[in-house]
């Protein structure tokens, strides 16, 4: 909800100046673009993307990125890709370099350090359940990467796709409560009419409010499809490491 504000702001200034051409890279967009890498050369050779963008994350320094991130799997396996970045790259030169590997993936600044990655056509996709429409979001003291790794616990529109129906004489049940992590960080969030992309990019921004000793969370959400699924595939989510432990510094 946060986010479409924004964008019918930007919209409303673009319409207003009279502008035809593609408005350039808002400076708070290259801002997180121009973070600073590692002083050391970064090179591995066909890795999977989220463990890529993982190895990116850590080498920020003067900052932090969070990545919300979309994988489609192949035979359960991440698509791959390899790095040479020389010593004193930026975030953006290392997001070029992986992307241009992956030319049906696409990135997107979701927030003030928040970046998503997703495969071309999912953010308008009916069927892609991270673009289910929740009209009500609201959680107190949740642990994030609970939130992360299981939303579908949290978001009922969520649930209620990925639920198959019982045949006629199976028994019913329900999932029991998940186990809580002792101590660390907490969320609160109250959201409205917003999808469950949007929820998991709240989440994570929020975990940048953790002290210094709490490292802020991204998600991964990892979809292999199976035409004989009634739906349509196998799910699955978790949070995702990006962050240097001096992120505060």
């Amino acid at each position: 909800m946060r986010s479409t504000r924004f964008a019918l702001f930007g919209s409303i200034l673009l319409l207003g100046s009279g502008l035809q051409a593609q408005a350039p890279t808002p400076s708070k967009d290259l801002t997180l673009l121009n973070l600073p890498l590692s002083s050391d050369p970064l090179v591995r050779n066909r890795i999977p993307l989220t463990e890529a963008l993982s190895e990116v994350g850590v080498q920020v320094r003067e900052g932090y990125v969070l990545f919300g991130i979309e994988v489609h799997l192949k035979e359960d396996k991440e698509p791959t890709v390899s790095m040479n970045l020389p010593a004193d790259s930026t975030l953006g030169e290392a997001l070029r370099e992986i992307l241009a590997q992956l030319p049906n993936y696409k990135y997107e600044i979701a927030g003030t350090r928040l970046i998503n990655i997703y495969p071309e056509g999912a953010k308008t996709n009916p069927e892609n359940v991270l673009n289910i429409r929740v009209q009500r979001f609201d959680v107190v003291n949740e642990p994030p990467a609970t939130l992360l790794s299981t939303p579908q616990l949290f978001i009922a529109e969520l649930n209620k796709r990925l639920t198959v129906p019982p045949r006629a004489g199976e028994p019913t049940g329900s999932i029991g409560p998940t186990m809580r992590p002792v101590g660390g960080t907490r969320v609160t969030l109250r959201l409205r009419n917003v999808t469950v992309r949007g929820i998991l990019n709240s989440v994570s921004e929020e975990t940048a409010q953790a002290p210094s000793e709490f490292r802020p969370l991204g998600w991964v959400y990892s979809f292999q499809p199976n035409p004989a699924s009634p739906v349509g595939g196998t799910h699955a989510w978790t949070f995702h490491w990006s962050v240097p432990s001096n992120w505060k510094r």
